[in-house]
């Protein structure tokens, strides 16, 4: 959770690369939100004879910290049984939930007809954003509210959960898509406005957004390898001259866009390593906010990498920086919440989540981003109501009053057990759908951590469960040796490991054997 997404990368690649090819209409598309990455269509892929996997889930299947455990798998599957011919599909999104992996596997199924299913999901069933039941999808438009599952559907159907009438409360909660739509000039614009009939400027501009899209297209198949080539590639056009003859006004147009697109590929460069190597994606936004001092959110996405490394000293470091620069940005103290929550410094994290909604009292990404659940943050609110009036607009926090009101004493159940409960239904519904549309289902647990719900569920679907704890354990004899920068992803050997084990189940399969 965060500022950091482990999506925002590929996001802004694919409106970059976009923005350069399709801004002959003088649109700066480049950088532009264009719908969630989950939604964008993944690359094409051809259905064979062979056998299709399926892998569904949250960031532990998508990958990050490594190379992805599904990518490994179809390598070693082949390896192993080329006849076979297996493809295998990462469908997993990182920060995704039970309910909103159960919410689009119908159509991943009817898309990929897959023969096997593996299903690892729960983890971050604590921070998902409210959508616990997707027969209710939408009531709570993503807010993390206590999930008291049982009673949502009676209370949706006396009304309760209608939507309260608010005063008009606007959101400027800055917002750093649009921050890079606003400040974020276009090249096409830039050589149409220097240099009109100028055929070498409009040439090179297209060139710099194929190099784009040759990196995006790259990631996209989570192949850093030739990302990185792509993008040597594209800073060598960034660094070459004009052609000889060109006049003034073409020359200096084209040191102009070459600036600009510096620009642009430093801050690809810091997404596009920001889950595998945090030094890496810092040195891409140092250098972002070396040729654009006024993109704040510079030192707020370094801030995050140094969270999430948990090198506490250059977070703090950074911190310092952003608020002698902006005191007034408000997401800077959503990330010092979420650095003082995971340090254990609760009233430090409260504190600066009251100056977050101080600064943007009508938010709903607050709300809907903060570190701590909404029965946590209950005992706080009429100190947060009294510090900031406003909040009582927010629609976010309007919807959680209201909840709340109604809800009492209703359940007994503590948020624990009923996340449990909520993960168990979730995955035994997606494991019965599996097997409608005739794919053999295949759970785990995390590499060295157990879900409550997980197995149960398995253990009600008689589900193949592979209980990843004692395996990564008796294998690895020090967790750094698998595990990513951030000490909770797998790194590329942790998902290796992971890989070797799907393998050997599905295969033992294919042969009727137990593994």
């Amino acid at each position: 959770m965060g500022p950091l997404s482990f999506k925002k990368f590929l996001l802004i690649l694919g409106g970059l690369a976009a923005g350069l090819l399709l801004s002959a209409a003088g649109l700066e598309l480049a950088l532009r939100v264009y719908g969630h990455l989950a939604e964008r269509p993944r690359a094409a892929e051809t259905a064979s004879k062979g056998r299709t996997v399926l892998c569904a889930g949250d960031s532990f299947v998508y990958g990050v910290g490594g190379t992805p455990f599904p990518q490994q798998l179809e390598d070693i599957l082949n390896t192993r049984q080329p006849a076979l011919k297996f493809r295998v599909i990462n469908a997993g999104e990182p920060g995704t939930g039970t309910s909103q992996m159960l919410a689009k596997l119908p159509a991943q199924l009817q898309q990929h007809k897959p023969d096997y299913l593996i299903l690892l999901s729960g983890v971050s069933n604590k921070w998902t954003q409210g959508v616990l039941d997707v027969r209710n999808a939408g009531i709570f438009d993503g807010l993390r509210l206590m999930r008291f599952w049982r009673i949502f559907r009676s209370m949706k159907r006396t009304g309760i959960l209608d939507q309260p009438q608010q005063e008009s409360c606007p959101d400027h909660y800055p917002d750093e898509r649009l921050w890079l739509d606003k400040n974020t000039t276009s090249l096409e614009a830039m050589a149409v406005e220097a240099a009109p009939n100028s055929r070498t400027l409009r040439l090179h501009v297209l060139m710099i957004g194929a190099g784009f899209l040759e990196i995006d297209a790259a990631l996209s198949r989570h192949d850093l390898k030739s990302a990185e080539t792509a993008e040597k590639k594209l800073r060598q056009l960034l660094v070459s001259p004009p052609p000889a003859g060109e006049d003034i006004a073409v020359r200096t147009a084209w040191q102009n866009i070459n600036k600009t697109a510096f620009f642009k590929l430093a801050l690809a460069h810091g997404y596009m390593y920001n889950i595998v190597d945090h030094k890496k994606s810092v040195a891409g936004f140092e250098e972002a906010i070396r040729l654009r001092p006024e993109y704040l959110f510079g030192y707020l996405n370094i801030m995050g990498l140094y969270r999430a490394a948990g090198d506490n000293s250059n977070f703090l470091k950074y911190a310092a920086l952003l608020r002698s620069k902006a005191p007034d940005f408000a997401p800077q103290y959503l990330e010092l919440s979420w650095f003082y929550w995971l340090n254990h410094e609760a009233d430090k994290s409260f504190e600066a989540f009251g100056k977050a909604l101080e600064l943007a009292p009508c938010s709903e990404h607050i709300f809907t981003n903060a570190p701590f659940s909404y029965s946590e943050l209950a005992p706080r609110i009429a100190q947060f109501e009294k510090l900031s009036p406003r909040i009582r607009s927010n629609q976010a926090y309007g919807r959680y009053k209201n909840l709340q009101q109604h809800i009492g004493q209703i359940s007994g159940q503590s948020e624990a057990s009923m996340i449990e409960n909520i993960i168990t239904r979730d995955l035994t519904e997606a494991g019965a759908l599996a097997r409608r549309n005739g794919a053999v289902l295949i759970m785990s647990s995390y590499p060295y951590k157990y879900v409550p719900g997980v197995e149960s569920a398995a253990r009600q679907l008689n589900a193949e469960y592979i209980d990843f704890v004692p395996k990564f354990s008796q294998h690895f004899d020090n967790p750094d040796k698998y595990l990513a920068f951030d000490k909770d992803h797998c790194n590329s050997d942790g998902y290796r490991f992971m890989a070797e084990a799907y393998a050997d189940a599905i295969l033992a399969k294919e042969t009727n054997q137990k593994p």
